[in-house]
């Protein structure tokens, strides 16, 4: 949304310095998605129906895609992040079940939530 708004959401191009694909505690976790959830909402307030056809240019296409899809294939990334999740936890032996997946990040079961707590304390006895 930077890129396309690039004026109204000059404030967020800090974000850009932040270090991401590193293992932070689930703390560091649950804070900065409460924020890029703020930030995204934030970015929507700017848009308008005539913006999502404007075509942004990207890291991975230099000549621009249409706004409409960047910002769906955005959401399949975030989709196929829970699934992630879901079948890690399956894996793990944590009783999850749909509801995993039909809810958001932030919205997580606090049963499941609860054994991954109890099943990291476990390993790290290990």
């Amino acid at each position: 949304m930077l890129r396309a708004f690039p004026i109204q959401l000059e404030h967020l191009a800090d974000l850009q310095s932040l270090e991401v694909n590193h293992s932070c505690p689930p703390e560091e976790a649950i804070a900065r998605l409460r924020s890029y959830s703020a930030y995204m909402e934030e970015g929507f307030l700017c848009c308008r129906d005539v913006d999502l056809t404007r075509v942004i240019p990207t890291i991975f296409v230099p000549q621009g895609e249409a706004l409409l899809s960047l910002l769906l294939n955005n959401l399949e990334h975030l989709i196929n992040h829970k699934y992630q999740r879901f079948i890690y936890l399956k894996l793990l032996g944590i009783p999850v079940d749909s509801r995993e997946i039909s809810t958001g990040f932030m919205n997580f079961r606090r049963e499941t939530a609860n054994e991954c707590r109890t099943l990291k304390k476990r390993i790290s006895t290990l």
